[in-house]
């Protein structure tokens, strides 16, 4: 059985509580994913998906990489039971039955 994380990620912008937080969860689960919204491209908003992955996993050490897993996730502002539905697509893709994964920051175990 394997213990993971997942940190829900707007990423307006990545900065150091969110460093923080996925820290702990690296020292308390055995992986840790990254679920990072597609957001709204706009002037402010610019990054393509693959840059902000890179801007992510630059901000960890080689040996906090080996443990986190960092995917895509399309927002969908017109249907919250749409979106949660896409998160827990990628939960059952990644994670196999009988694992535990709990929501970054919080106590809450998803299964």
């Amino acid at each position: 059985m394997k213990t993971y994380s997942l940190f829900v990620l707007r990423y307006q912008p990545f900065n150091d509580d969110h460093i923080q937080t996925i820290c702990e969860s690296l020292n308390q689960t055995d992986e840790t994913i990254i679920a990072v919204s597609s957001g709204c491209m706009t002037v402010e908003n610019s990054e393509t998906f693959e840059e902000r992955k890179s801007f992510i996993l630059s901000s960890f050490s080689e040996e906090q990489l080996e443990k986190i897993r960092v995917y895509s996730v399309e927002d969908m502002l017109d249907s919250k039971d749409a979106w949660i539905a896409s998160i827990e697509n990628l939960i059952n893709n990644v994670v196999q039955s009988g694992d535990v994964i709990t929501l970054a920051g919080t106590n809450f175990n998803l299964r």
